[in-house]
């Protein structure tokens, strides 16, 4: 069977940022009678940040058809060369092994096609198949594996070379002003990605199936006018609905391979929009996690066109997945057309494994299941060992569309004494804070309105806003404090921290966060505290409404010490919840079921107190003394050990110290073999660790 191998992706370095874009949106159409819609659409796009192969001021320029086209076929010959090498030296082969160039690209024309420029200058055979597909826009990465997979199919032992080139930006028409013309102006990128299908064994994708369909008259849902100035990009309405019609298609082609298409272990999706994706996780049964390398790719590029579905794969390829994991690859464009794959996960050692009607493999690291699974892995010991992640990913998809680095920030110590009041040196908070995002690439922090409280979410924003697109800011709201120290209670200490979960209270403090973090939406609110006064269904429905309102993007629960299966349950019942925070750390690994049970629904497991209350990392701490034979600091060795858990844990170390912020961030590049890191679980499974309920007295009104 032919193997997709591990793709190749470049980008220009030209880019611009989700606010670059809403401002020029502003400074072009200020009296466009749709300009707040827009502005809106373009906002729920979520891309944080797109490359352009022209700087912005020459992109915004149109010197006519002939002279983008000239740019196009220029940038391509220049950009071309090193994606395709660096794709054939990750499948083992040379230009002299390759027997067919599928190439795709919809953003400019030449005849004859750039594949026989390739052959000519590149080294390729010349009797080397040229393929190139022109008119199927994003659909056309999908058809590209797919006519690569027939072509090794009808020719045993061949090998077929994937090229797409996509310069979307010079497609920008400055004279198109309709809605989806504007959107699509804030919505693509560009990019060149590559890959190799062998036609024997090799590491990748081992394709089985694939299949196409056309939504009968849609053709001009996606489309272009072809004008003296280029190609003119015409988007219908319809199109974010079109999922209900694909995804019977997706359905079919998984039934006739003998898989079930909302059960399978990987997923690359085209990557139309929020709305496509969503729409599909929904038609296919599938948590929204599933699609997490799709919305990366949208985050972080933009729509690349045909280039999505490498760009995801690749992603993947870093994630990672053991031999016999089945999934699907789908790419959705003009017609309405999809093409999609089916595939298991190979290498040249496995490559004999049976994919059709049989479960390949008994368990995955990473698996993508059904929505509202209510059983529960049983309890297990407050130190039980389980298995790890050994190449843990560096991001984590939080809701599916907020690509966040897992290694982030807990601001709560920018406070003052007992997390009241400012902070005692402003100044040393704010240089913290902007070389932790400007300089160190922290793009996730987590705040509260109840540290300070509210002091914390405004030094947040003096400190950063306006704020890079990129950024994401956690806060919570429902909970009630008294006064400084009252996090733990000591006995004789009166009030405690309180829970309050009333929903004309939640709604006030969403509105005050927003407000002094300056943001009109807040990309995770956490409920702080479930009030057990108030029933869940109105705190998290007035959430809920918000977030419908647009000032909320995902929800969120936070337990003390822990959010339990039975409340997590309820909540998505109410609402999506994309993240769940629970106490746990390496001595104290009580919330283990909770964290098995969120990596398998694909959400996101925040562990406050990663370190413990500092006692595992004090100068005399287990892990401080663990480390010290690793040339690592204790911290540095508990993240590590965190972030190998499970690759939705996402962690929040708290520092006032620039230098402990640093030696924290490099917690990512911890090594220890699979022994050395049994020695450490041993050594700190014997400490003594606090916990939050341990000090807190059964009486009314204390928080639980």
């Amino acid at each position: 069977m032919p193997v997709l191998c591990r793709p190749a992706v470049w980008v220009p370095e030209n880019t611009i940022s989700m606010d670059e874009t809403l401002s020029m949106c502003r400074r072009l159409h200020p009296r466009h009678e749709k300009l707040p819609l827009v502005l809106r659409m373009i906002e729920n796009t979520g891309v944080a940040r797109r490359h352009l192969i022209q700087p912005l001021e020459q992109t915004l320029r149109h010197h006519g058809f002939e002279a983008r086209n000239e740019l196009y076929v220029r940038e391509a010959q220049a950009r071309i060369p090193a994606v395709v090498r660096q794709a054939l030296a990750s499948a083992g082969v040379s230009e002299r092994d390759i027997d067919a160039i599928v190439f795709v690209s919809c953003t400019g024309f030449t005849m004859p096609p750039l594949t026989a420029w390739m052959i000519n200058e590149l080294g390729f055979q010349h009797d080397t198949r040229q393929i190139p597909i022109a008119q199927l826009g994003c659909a056309a990465g999908g058809a590209a594996i797919n006519r690569a997979h027939d072509f090794c199919v009808a020719h045993p032992d061949a090998n077929a070379l994937i090229v797409t080139c996509e310069f979307c930006s010079l497609c920008y028409q400055p004279t198109d002003t309709d809605v989806g013309a504007l959107l699509s102006d804030g919505l693509f990128g560009d990019a060149i990605a590559a890959a190799v299908v062998l036609g024997g064994p090799g590491d990748g994708m081992r394709l089985e199936r694939n299949a196409a369909h056309l939504v009968p008259g849609t053709e001009d849902w996606i489309a272009y006018d072809v004008r003296a100035t280029g190609f003119h990009f015409r988007l219908d309405k319809r199109v974010p609905g079109t999922m209900s019609m694909l995804a019977p298609a997706l359905h079919a082609l998984a039934d006739a391979h003998g898989w079930d298409s909302s059960n399978l272990d990987f997923y690359i999706i085209h990557a139309g929009g929020p709305r496509i994706l969503d729409d599909l996780s929904h038609y296919l049964g599938v948590p929204r996690g599933a699609f997490r390398h799709s919305r990366a790719t949208l985050t972080e590029y933009g729509n690349i066109a045909s280039a999505v579905v490498l760009d995801a794969l690749r992603r993947q390829f870093d994630e990672g997945l053991p031999a016999g994991a089945r999934g699907m690859l789908a790419g959705f464009g003009p017609g309405i057309t999809a093409e999609a794959s089916l595939g298991i996960w190979t290498t040249a050692d496995t490559d004999g494994v049976s994919g059709a009607n049989g479960r390949a493999t008994d368990h995955f690291p990473i698996p993508a299941p059904r929505r509202q699974c209510t059983s529960h892995p049983r309890e297990k010991p407050r130190n039980a060992m389980t298995t790890s992640v050994a190449n843990p990913p560096k991001t984590f998809a939080l809701g599916g569309d907020r690509v966040v680095n897992r290694l982030g920030y807990g601001a709560m110590h920018l406070t003052g004494p007992g997390f009241w009041g400012p902070p005692q040196d402003p100044q040393q908070a704010i240089r913290l804070l902007r070389r932790a995002v400007h300089e160190f690439g922290v793009n996730f922090i987590d705040t509260a309105d109840s540290y300070g409280p509210g002091y914390n979410e405004q030094i947040i924003r003096e400190a950063l806003h306006p704020y890079p697109g990129d950024l994401v800011i956690a806060t919570k709201g429902g909970m009630l404090r008294s006064g400084p120290d009252d996090w733990v209670r000591a006995e004789g200490r009166s009030p405690y921290i309180v829970a309050l979960g009333r929903p004309d209270y939640l709604r006030q403090q969403v509105e005050l966060s927003l407000h002094r973090l300056g943001l009109d939406r807040i990309d995770l609110y956490q409920l702080h505290r479930i009030d057990p006064s108030v029933p869940l269904e109105d705190q998290l429905g007035v959430l809920a409404e918000l977030q419908q309102q647009g000032k909320i993007r995902h929800i969120g629960l936070s337990g003390q010490p822990e959010v339990t299966f039975e409340q997590l349950d309820e909540a998505r019942r109410i609402v999506d919840i994309v993240a769940v925070e629970n106490l746990y750390n390496i001595a104290d690994r009580t919330g283990e079921p909770m964290l098995r049970h969120t990596e398998e629904q694909g959400i996101a497991f925040i562990p406050w107190f990663p370190l413990g209350h500092g006692d595992l990392v004090g100068p005399t701490g287990v892990l401080t003394r663990a480390a010290a034979k690793y040339g690592v600091t204790g911290a540095q060795l508990g993240l590590a050990w965190l972030l190998r858990r499970s690759p939705n844990v996402l962690l929040i170390p708290g520092t006032t110290s620039i230098r402990h912020l640093a030696e924290n961030l490099e917690a990512a590049d911890v090594q220890l073999d699979e022994s050395q890191w049994a020695n450490v679980e041993e050594l700190c499974s014997r400490a003594t660790v606090w916990r939050p309920e341990a000090a807190v007295p059964t009486q009314q009104g204390a928080a639980r």
